[in-house]
C-alpha cells in the first residue's frame, strides 16, 4: 500500500536544544483552537526520516518557525535540519510564519552568510510570543491564528468540533424523517456502489468480507443494502461499525453482539476501531464506508488516515458518499427559494462542510489508493411523481427545521438564527415543498460518491 500523507494545518520547525519547549507549547495551544499541527520529536534522524519530514512540510498549509535563542548558530558537524526545512518550505511556497521568543536576537545573525532562502527572514514580519501571563499568551495565539491560511490560501478559520447536533441532542421524529428520506433517495447510488465494490477482484476473491461503517445513521437501510438479493454473491459479509447510542440496540439486533459500539467523537476514532477489532478478534477490515461523516469532522484528513490504517493489506476498499451544494441545480425558482435554503445550510454550523463532495477524489488519492471509481449516478426530480419529488426535498432540506430549533434554544439572542427558524417554519411546508411538487420544476441534489481500491505493494512485484 502506498505511504499516506498527514495533511495538517501547521508544520512547526524548531531548534531542538533551545526551542523544543516553545514548540511543544505552541502545538498544545494551537490544537486547543482546532488547528491540526505536525511537530516532530524523533530523536533518531535517518534518510527515511528526512523523506517523511519533507513530505509533512509539503502536506501542511503553514510553516511555523520557532525563532528561539541561537536558532541560526552554525552547525559545524551536525546536519542543519532547521535550515533544510526552511529552504524546502520556501521551495513549496508555504505560508511561513516566524514566532519570536525571548532570547532571539536577529542582529546577532550574520545574514550575509545565509543564502536567500534563509536571509529573507531578516526582513520578514515576525510575531512576538509573550508568555508572561495567560491573557497575553492567549492574545499571542490569536495573532498567530490571524496569520494562518487554509488549503486554498484563504484566512484560516476556527472550526467547530463535532458539528452535528445529534452528538449532543436527542434525536427528534423530524430527524428520523430526514434520515429515512435521505437514505431512500440515495438508495440507487448506494446499491450501485455496493454492486461494484463486491465485484472488484480483491474483494470478490474473499470467502468473508468484514465491512466497517464509520457512522451508521439508519441501521435498517444499511442492513437492507448489505444483504440485498441484488448483490447476488455467496460470500459472507459481516458488518461492524459505530452508531449513535440510541441506535445501538437496533444495530446489535441487525448485525450481532459487539458488532457496533457508540460513536463518541473524532479524537477517539482510532482507539475505538482498535477496541472494536479486539472485541471481534479481527485484524482489519475489507471495506470501509464513510457516508456523510467527513463533512462533519474538524480534521477530515486525520479521520481518513486513522480509518484507512485499518484496511486489509491484502486488498481492500474505502467508500465515501458526501454532499456538495455547488452541484445543486434548481429551475425554475422565481422566488429564489432554493438559494435561500442553501444560505441557511451555510448559516447552520451543524450542517458541516457542505462543499466537501468535490474533495472526495483528492482525499481517496492522497490516502494511498491504487484505483479510484467515482459513482456518476445523480439524484434528480426528473420524471418522478410529486410525492417522490417532495421526498427528495425532505432528504436535502427537512433537517434544517429541527436543527435551527436547537440553535435558537442554545443561542436565544442570535437574530440570524431566530429569523431563519421563523422563515423555515412559515415557508418550508407551504412554499418549498410546493415548489418541488410542480410539474416544470427540476432539482439536482448535491450528492457525490466514490470508492478506492487499496492493494499492498506485493501486488506489483512482477512489474519490476
Amino acid at each position: 500500500m502506498k505511504s499516506k500523507v498527514s495533511n495538517n494545518d501547521v508544520f512547526i520547525s524548531y531548534r531542538r536544544n533551545r526551542g523544543e519547549a516553545w514548540a511543544s507549547l505552541i502545538k498544545e495551544l494551537l490544537e486547543k483552537k482546532g488547528v491540526s499541527v505536525y511537530l516532530d520529536k524523533h530523536k533518531k534522524r535517518t534518510v527515511d526520516f528526512k523523506e517523511s519530514l519533507l513530505r509533512n512540510i509539503n502536506e501542511s498549509n503553514n510553516f511555523l518557525l520557532i525563532l528561539s535563542e541561537g536558532v541560526f548558530e552554525k552547525r559545524e558537524e551536525e546536519f542543519d535540519w532547521v535550515r533544510e526545512e526552511i529552504k524546502y518550505a520556501r521551495s513549496k511556497n508555504k505560508n511561513i510564519v516566524g514566532i519570536i521568543f525571548n532570547g532571539y536576537d536577529p542582529s546577532k545573525v550574520n545574514w550575509k552568510e545565509e543564502d536567500q532562502d534563509v536571509s529573507f527572514l531578516e526582513t520578514l514580519e515576525c510575531l512576538q510570543f509573550v508568555d508572561t501571563n495567560l491573557e497575553l499568551r492567549d492574545a499571542s495565539i490569536k495573532t498567530i491564528l490571524n496569520y494562518l491560511v487554509d488549503e486554498e490560501g484563504k484566512p484560516w478559520h476556527e472550526r467547530a468540533i463535532d458539528n452535528n447536533a445529534w452528538y449532543e441532542d436527542e434525536i427528534t421524529p423530524e430527524d428520523r424523517l430526514w434520515m429515512s428520506a435521505h437514505n431512500e433517495v440515495c438508495k440507487k447510488i448506494d446499491y450501485q456502489a455496493m454492486a461494484k465494490m463486491i465485484k472488484v477482484p480483491v474483494i470478490a476473491s474473499k470467502k468473508r468480507i468484514n465491512y466497517f461503517n464509520l457512522l451508521a445513521y439508519d441501521i435498517e437501510t444499511l442492513r437492507q443494502r448489505i444483504y440485498s438479493d441484488k448483490n447476488n454473491i455467496d460470500t459472507e459479509i459481516a458488518v461492524y461499525g459505530f452508531c449513535h447510542g440510541f441506535d445501538l440496540g437496533e444495530a446489535t439486533k441487525a448485525f450481532g453482539e459487539n458488532h457496533f459500539i457508540p460513536f463518541t467523537n473524532e479524537k477517539d476514532i482510532s482507539n475505538n476501531i482498535k477496541k472494536l477489532l479486539a472485541m471481534n478478534n479481527l485484524s482489519n477490515f475489507d471495506i470501509v464506508e464513510m457516508t456523510l461523516v467527513l463533512k462533519d469532522v474538524v480534521f477530515p484528513e486525520k479521520v481518513m488516515r486513522d480509518v484507512t490504517d485499518f484496511l486489509n493489506p491484502d486488498g481492500s476498499i474505502c467508500f465515501i458518499r458526501d454532499l456538495d451544494d455547488d452541484l445543486v441545480v434548481a429551475y425554475p425558482d422565481p422566488e429564489n427559494l432554493i438559494p435561500r435554503m442553501i444560505k441557511y445550510l451555510t448559516l447552520d454550523k451543524g450542517a458541516g462542510n457542505r462543499h466537501f463532495g468535490k474533495k472526495i477524489y483528492n482525499f481517496l488519492k492522497k490516502s494511498g489508493a491504487e484505483e479510484i471509481y467515482m459513482i456518476d449516478t445523480a439524484v434528480t426530480t426528473a420524471n418522478l411523481n410529486a410525492k417522490v419529488q417532495r421526498k427528495i426535498c425532505d432528504a436535502y432540506f427537512s433537517y434544517l427545521v429541527p436543527e435551527f430549533r436547537v440553535l435558537v434554544k442554545k443561542n436565544p439572542n442570535n437574530e440570524e438564527y431566530i429569523a431563519a427558524l421563523n422563515w423555515l417554519e412559515q415557508h418550508y411546508e407551504r412554499d418549498v415543498l410546493s415548489l418541488f411538487s410542480s410539474d416544470e420544476f427540476y432539482f439536482r441534489a448535491g450528492y457525490i460518491s466514490g470508492f478506492a481500491v487499496y492493494k499492498d505493494d506485493k501486488f506489483f512485484d512482477d512489474d519490476f
